[in-house]
């Protein structure tokens, strides 16, 4: 306590810093100098008032400054504690996915590797479970300096994602409307995708049938892209079924499958090799979200999908620039042999 004072104290020459940043500079040096380590607590608010005569909103910006950084966390009625001695880190940033697939994968490390080592990123998927989504949120507000968090679509949510300070806040992958001036790096499914359909319309109606393996449940896919198919295939008159899951005895000459969960792709692939009906001339294939392996397997595999690693780079750009950033990355067709 004496070394903490005294260094706030012999701070107070240096005329460029603002009060509160004299104190989480002098804690930092402090933890640096081996003085603080983790577990120790913090002089309480009411004594750094005391001792050192600043107000106390200057004495909480100080330590909530320190908690953006993850060198400092609270607990309710007892007080702050250090939790971590790498000084080195600029901001604590809170990364909500939806889980670890290919695509949330390589979003990740895109986004971890665009911001760098002086920032420290904590992962969490939430899996489209509110329940879940609820628990996180409420164990990370106030622990972090940014919040990146790739929202479940339901409007009881918004008041949730309010609690969290707009300026800290950025929506990635899905959009929600939470207010006007939150940040927002997303995908648009309706217009994009019913405009890719429609683009290639013509190579689509040369199968018999269009069938659409689509299961909200397991994959986190928004309910829209059920309407826009069914737009679709309506507007253009195609012979079409929806099921969830892929079925064997649905696998034949003259169906184009389009198939949104890569749990689903993969044994249609499968069972298209046992049948001997070969991908791009016996059947179609067209998949949502790319990958490395759609790029390799059967010659390639057409996806519908949005650049997630660009995604990922406006995201990290948004961290380091601190401004307000509202993009829609485009939804694009990725051409290969399947179709």
């Amino acid at each position: 306590m004496d070394f903490l004072i005294h260094k706030i104290k012999s701070l107070q020459e240096h005329k460029t810093l603002s009060k509160h940043q004299r104190i989480s500079l002098a804690i930092t040096e402090a933890i640096d100098a081996k003085k603080l380590g983790i577990g120790d607590k913090l002089p309480s608010i009411n004594l750094m008032v005391s001792k050192i005569g600043y107000a106390r909103r200057t004495v909480v910006k100080a330590y909530e400054v320190l908690k953006e950084k993850g060198l400092v966390a609270s607990k309710q009625n007892k007080g702050y504690f250090i939790i971590d001695t790498n000084t080195q880190i600029n901001t604590k940033v809170a990364l909500v996915l939806f889980a670890y697939q290919s695509i949330q994968e390589d979003f990740h490390t895109v986004f971890t590797e665009a911001l760098g080592e002086t920032y420290r990123v904590d992962i969490f998927f939430h899996h489209n479970n509110i329940p879940l989504f609820k628990s996180i949120l409420k164990s990370i507000i106030g622990n972090y300096g940014k919040y990146v968090v790739a929202p479940i679509q339901n409007e009881a949510l918004i008041p949730l994602l309010n609690g969290l300070e707009a300026q800290k806040l950025l929506l990635v992958d899905r959009y929600i409307n939470v207010g006007p001036n939150i940040s927002y790096v997303t995908q648009e499914f309706q217009k994009n995708t019913y405009s890719i359909l429609e683009d290639y319309k013509n190579v689509i109606g040369k199968y018999n049938a269009i069938h659409f393996i689509f299961n909200p449940s397991n994959d986190y896919s928004p309910e829209i892209l059920k309407k826009v198919f069914l737009e679709f295939v309506t507007n253009n008159s195609m012979k079409h079924e929806i099921y969830k899951t892929m079925q064997e005895d649905k696998v034949k000459k003259g169906i184009l499958f389009f198939v949104k969960n890569d749990s689903c792709l993969w044994p249609l692939i499968k069972t298209c090799k046992n049948k001997g009906l070969v991908v791009g001339q016996d059947v179609g294939v067209l998949s949502y979200d790319d990958n490395i392996l759609k790029e390799l397997v059967c010659e390639g595999i057409s996806t519908i999908s949005t650049d997630f690693k660009r995604m990922a780079e406006l995201a990290a750009q948004h961290i380091r620039e601190n401004t307000l950033m509202q993009e829609i990355v485009p939804t694009k067709m990725v051409w290969r042999k399947s179709l």
